[in-house]
């Protein structure tokens, strides 16, 4: 696991510090377009897994505050970013003049605000504080709950909002991977069709099309036991930390594990930005921007 963090005022400075971290930790460019201002506005990057695997995320700057995100089976150097196989957007059948509605971050675009990349083998996190807000992305593959045979590319792309979403600035937007809205979330399942995915509600909903255990349960009396405490973080053999899994309803299917993103009990002692350790490892917690009571925070293995 690897991250970098720091300050930025608007998407193109924002693709151009994932692209700088993600390259510098396992995953290559293997396609990048500058602009006519000589900005990075388009990226296809491989992750390499287990070292077996080959990973495509494509990212692609709409403006000076937009941010679209993909998923692909592969890349094809003699088509177009829209033309890629096994995208959402050759889903959702795109065109060049049509930029179809997809997951896509949404920022600021003259104001500074701070921003978080966590990267792995697997997938890339990007979380940014605007205001007093945190507004997420996850791209990449889940720890599917079935064999690599049964469920070969379990690919996962969300994000605070869609292409034809509201404005982070709106109660509208979703926020975070962890709720995707409407079109924020598209998950690729074991057919190989992507499928959006909508969990906008803490509480189950039949408007989803999938919870995300454990948020969207009914069992929130899960406590955590403090251990002690430290001038830097808070110290604790025994934090409740659950794996965040995606479940689909139609069909009823468990789908994969978000990698190294727990569920972390409590508010407690808890703020969004705190670091803890836990059995050796150390984790950051973030706010899900929908929700900020009790048992409704994130945490990212560091």
């Amino acid at each position: 696991m690897a991250y970098d963090s720091g300050y930025v005022t608007n998407a193109y400075e924002l693709i151009a510090k994932i692209d700088a971290t993600v390259t510098a930790n396992n995953w290559k460019a293997v396609y990048q377009r500058m602009n006519s201002d000589n900005k990075l506005d388009l990226a296809v990057w491989e992750g390499i897994g287990d070292g077996n695997d080959k990973i495509y995320v494509e990212m692609r700057v709409l403006d000076n505050e937009r941010i679209v995100i993909d998923g692909l089976a592969g890349y094809d150097r003699y088509l177009d970013y829209y033309e890629q196989p096994g995208s959402i957007q050759q889903s959702l059948k795109a065109t060049i003049d049509d930029t179809v509605d997809q997951p896509m971050l949404h920022t600021t675009g003259n104001e500074l605000f701070y921003y978080w990349v966590f990267v792995n083998n697997y997938r890339i996190i990007c979380i940014t504080r605007m205001a007093i807000q945190y507004e997420s992305l996850y791209a990449g593959l889940l720890l599917p709950i079935a064999s690599e045979r049964q469920y070969p590319y379990p690919m996962y792309i969300a994000a605070n909002t869609s292409v034809k979403g509201a404005r982070w600035t709106s109660n509208d937007s979703s926020g975070s991977f962890l709720f995707p809205y409407k079109n924020s979330g598209f998950l690729r399942r074991a057919d190989g069709v992507w499928r959006s995915f909508s969990s906008r509600h803490l509480e189950p909903d039949p408007y989803s099309t999938g919870p995300v255990f454990r948020y969207n349960t009914h069992n929130k009396k899960l406590i955590p036991n403090y251990k002690g405490a430290s001038s830097s973080s808070i110290v604790q053999d025994n934090f409740l930390l659950l794996p965040v899994i995606l479940q689909t309803t139609n069909p009823i299917d468990m789908c994969g594990i978000l990698r190294d993103v727990y569920w972390v009990s409590g508010t407690r002692d808890l703020s969004a930005e705190q670091t803890f350790e836990c059995e050796g490892s150390t984790y950051m917690c973030f706010d899900t921007k929908q929700f900020r009571d009790s048992n409704s925070y994130f945490c990212i293995k560091m």
